[in-house]
């Protein structure tokens, strides 16, 4: 069984990336992960003036230890969000930069977005057009999460990069591994487990389930792909 094409199919579909290179977007916004160089690739953009401004929401979560992991020793990370953390990040690679908005309470998807738009009210920012950067697994949820609470601004998503994976010596193993991407038991649970919210029924996020995000439809090749997958891999699934 061909279960590395299968988890490509997956993944791409999660990784949903819409961004236009040719497009000024209001906001850039970054959502905390345990992926640092996302942050790093959605800052270039911010230099390069495809945003009016640049922001990182992120408080201390589930994922704050891992990140913690991936970033450089110099970073003293007591007690910082998530946040605070990636701009640390962006500013010892690049320069120091206080244009850069913190939010730094958010401990989830849903509050990633509404504590970020609060932020944004709270500084009289106003803004129609924003791009979406996330862990390239969950790029998808956080783009209907944010479409499901905010459905009059204009949403676009920045992946970094697509997750793909080869059977290497008959053990599944990601090929284009960043230094800080994650390990193979991580990025089966995550796929697995972001499929699984994805969907609009009883178990997952959507408007049949616990109502977290928009409706998507599956396409056929992704759904059966899924199926495929879920079977042969139903104990590493994130719950």
């Amino acid at each position: 069984m061909q279960y590395d094409k299968h988890f490509n199919i997956v993944t791409d579909f999660l990784a949903f990336h819409d961004y236009q290179p040719n497009k000024h977007y209001d906001l850039i916004l970054v959502l905390g992960s345990a992926i640092p160089s996302v942050s790093l690739a959605a800052y270039k953009l911010y230099l390069e003036g495809q945003s009016t401004y640049f922001m990182i929401a992120g408080g201390i979560g589930h994922t704050t230890d891992l990140l913690i992991k991936n970033l450089p020793g110099c970073i003293c990370h007591e007690n910082k969000s998530e946040a605070a953390l990636l701009k640390e990040y962006i500013e010892i690679t690049f320069n120091k930069d206080d244009s850069i908005l913190l939010e730094q309470n958010s401990t989830n998807c849903g509050l990633n977005i509404s504590y970020a738009f609060q932020e944004l009210e709270s500084k009289n920012i106003s803004v129609q057009t924003v791009l979406l950067c996330h862990d390239p697994l969950l790029q998808r949820r956080i783009d209907l999460t944010a479409k499901k609470q905010y459905p009059n601004i204009c949403f676009s998503n920045f992946c970094a990069f697509i997750p793909e994976v080869k059977i290497i010596d008959n053990q599944l193993q990601l090929v284009n591994k960043a230094i800080d991407q994650w390990p193979i038991d991580r990025y089966l649970s995550l796929t697995l487990g972001e499929m699984s919210r994805i969907y609009d029924d009883e178990f997952g996020y959507g408007p049949k389930g616990a109502n977290y995000i928009c409706h998507q439809d599956i396409p056929k090749n992704v759904e059966n792909s899924y199926s495929i997958l879920k079977k042969e891999y139903q104990t590493s699934i994130r719950k």
